[in-house]
């Protein structure tokens, strides 16, 4: 028995070892061009790259891991075999309207008009004025490799002494013609980098003078599969081509941005695997009247995203290096909707929380900017709460839906102090953004003209088409004034919901305080005229106006009324204490409900009962009521006080009397 014991272990032992020294079968299939020998490798072993192949009228891309040559290119200095396969050649066939860039083109490819190594090689280069332009409707398709927006890249500061500063404009390349697209050939978008490396600061800062952009693109650009980046303050690493490594300039944080628009008009930017690296402003003057991001990358500090007018971020990864990740944001009457995206707060952040704007603008809800709509998005990293801007508008309303933060998945409220100007938009109501467990792209973006970069538009999506996605509301004023009449005491209320033709007038329902309040409702155009009724209080009272549409969702906006005027307080117990260093005047009104603004002049007095002193302080009211010091009852005394009497003169006032 333990004869065979012996015997079957050590057959096993040799079957294991026979395994391991097998070398694996790699197939070449050239899809249609010349013939490429298979190769047999060792496990973990590199591959040699072969002859390239040619095939007549075509441009060769690279060998792929997958039969349709679309998601993965193999990698000859990095990977390594695992197991016996075949790799498919990709072809290209390049036409004017369908370009094909590639850093490692052959010289007999490079004869075709239509194919080149470098941007600037392509379409119709303006060297002065930065600009790449070409027919509408081009199509661009870039193989893995580094392309340079502005070829002095390793020109100036640290890389040489000469002083250079990079020319204006300031921008690498403009990308110029209508309906461009520029289409990485790998599912990879760090395969494929257009970039520059120039920023603020000049010759001894990031070698330009003032903020400088990578690239500009004109309206209706697609980009996928690409990283559009700038270098200026983060090393380039590419390890396909550890030739194309470039190291940063300086170690900073500032205006080297990536991306802007190219025309003041630009619409229908759309961008799908794509990454945007960059730090201060990244995209600040990105301003596009529609963008959708899907699947998208963005790193950045602060002013550098959710400009332009409406944009819809899908299933993209931010990482927020600082705390305010745009200005102002969506202009007036436009929507940034974050759409089940990841919103990472990155260690380098100075305090723990995001706050969306700085500061949105517009004078009522109609007119607003920095509006949001975030659905199902999570918050994690360094962020422990979330606000929607600096400066509360207490008239704002942000869509919000499902978000969580932190690993665990925490119920998120953001900006908890105000919980209301977050709209929980559930049921009916939320097929404005997403129906089932699809965003709802074409009801956000379709404007005026039904652009669909979703391809949602159906007779199916038909109900889902003209959904209202932003609701606030426009006013003549926030303040009554409730002892007069006419346009003092008069707001008008406007319902302002986007799609405007989403929302049936009629049926708006309107929430006021009747105690307050009177209105009258315009039922074809939603608008409220608003009274105050008399406010008897001697105080401004505070309410809230709410609009409610049909699927329930709900704008509003606050009004304050001012009282009507009220009888002077009346004066009693009057008495002053001298202290250590001060006199205190005291004394009790008849209404202490009343905000107390009585004015206090103190007189210095020769004698006790003279009245001709000189006059020493008072307080800082105005008869026009611009402001408002509670009395000067507190005097301090000083040297010059030494030897006179002090007398204190009460003019009775409440703020409203």
């Amino acid at each position: 028995m333990k004869r065979l014991l012996a015997i079957l272990g050590l057959t096993f032992a040799l079957a294991v070892s026979d395994a391991y020294c097998q070398n694996f079968t790699v197939k070449f299939d050239s899809c249609g061009g010349s013939d490429v020998a298979s190769v047999d490798a060792a496990p973990g072993a590199r591959l040699q790259a072969p002859a390239r192949p040619e095939r007549e009228g075509m441009a060769f891309v690279g060998w792929y891991t997958d039969p349709n040559a679309e998601i993965r290119m193999w990698d000859f200095l990095n990977d390594r075999v695992s197991g016996s396969m075949t790799l498919y050649a990709k072809w290209l066939k390049p036409d004017e309207k369908h370009l094909f860039l590639n850093a490692y083109a052959s010289a007999k490819e490079l004869e075709s008009p239509y194919v080149a190594r470098t941007l600037q090689e392509l379409g119709e280069y303006d060297e002065a004025r930065h600009s790449l332009t070409f027919a509408d409707g081009t199509i661009v398709f870039i193989a893995p490799g580094v392309y340079w927006t502005n070829p002095d890249c390793r020109k100036g500061f640290p890389f040489d002494d000469s002083g250079y500063v990079a020319p204006g404009p300031n921008v690498g390349l403009s990308i110029l013609g209508n309906k461009i697209s520029f289409i990485g050939l790998t599912a990879d978008p760090e395969d494929v980098r257009v970039c520059g490396n120039r920023g603020e600061g000049g010759a001894r800062g990031l070698g330009a003078s003032g903020s400088w952009y990578t690239i500009a693109v004109s309206s209706d650009f697609y980009g996928k599969n690409i990283t559009f980046a700038n270098y200026a303050q983060e090393d380039l690493v590419f390890p396909r081509d550890p030739s194309q490594n470039l190291s940063k300039r300086i170690d900073s944080k500032n205006h080297a941005e990536v991306m802007r628009t190219a025309d003041r008009n630009a619409d229908r930017m759309f961008f799908e695997n794509m990454r945007f690296v960059g730090y201060l402003n990244m995209m600040y003057t990105f301003t596009p009247k529609r963008s959708y991001f899907k699947d998208c990358f963005l790193q950045c500090t602060d002013d550098s995203v959710f400009s332009g007018q409406m944009n819809v971020y899908e299933n993209c990864t931010f990482h927020f290096f600082d705390n305010h990740p745009a200005w102002a944001a969506a202009g007036s009457g436009g929507i940034n909707a974050l759409l089940g995206c990841s919103i990472v707060g990155m260690p380098q952040m100075t305090h723990p929380f995001v706050s969306f704007s700085k500061m949105g603008s517009g004078r009522d809800g109609k007119s607003a900017s920095a509006i949001y709509a975030v659905i199902d998005c999570n918050f994690s990293g360094r962020i422990e709460y979330v606000e929607w801007e600096n400066k509360t508008r207490e008239y704002a309303r942000y869509a919000v839906h499902g978000n969580t933060i932190g690993e665990d998945m925490k119920p998120l409220v953001i900006s908890a102090s105000a919980p209301q100007l977050s709209v929980e938009y559930t049921g009916d109501a939320l097929n404005a953004f997403k129906v089932g467990d699809e965003y709802n792209i074409y009801n956000l973006l379709k404007g005026d003209d039904g652009w669909d970069p979703r391809g949602q538009n159906s007779a199916a999506w038909a109900p889902y088409a003209n959904l209202p996605f932003r609701f606030l509301l426009g006013f003549s004023g926030q303040t009554l004034y409730s002892g007069e009449t006419g346009e003092r005491n008069t707001i008008v209320m406007t319902p302002a919901p986007i799609p405007a033709s989403s929302v049936d007038y009629g049926k708006l329902v309107w929430e006021y305080d009747e105690n307050l309040l009177c209105g009258k409702v315009d039922s074809k155009t939603g608008v409220i005229t608003l009274n105050a009724k008399p406010n008897t209080t001697g105080t401004i009272v505070r309410t809230t106006v709410t609009c409610i549409l049909e699927n329930g969702v709900s704008a509003g906006a606050g009004v304050e009324i001012y009282p009507v005027p009220v009888a002077a307080p009346v004066i009693s117990s009057a008495a002053l204490k001298i202290g250590k260093g001060s006199v205190t005047l005291s004394y009790k009104i008849d209404n202490k409900s009343y905000r107390d603004v009585s004015r206090i002049d103190w007189y210095r007095e020769k004698g006790p009962a003279t009245v001709d002193g000189e006059h020493v302080g008072t307080m800082r009211n105005d008869d026009a009521g611009l402001y408002m010091d509670d009395p000067f009852k507190l005097y301090p005394l000083s040297k010059y006080d030494e030897g006179f009497y002090l007398r204190a003169v009460i003019t009775p006032k409440y703020e409203f009397s």
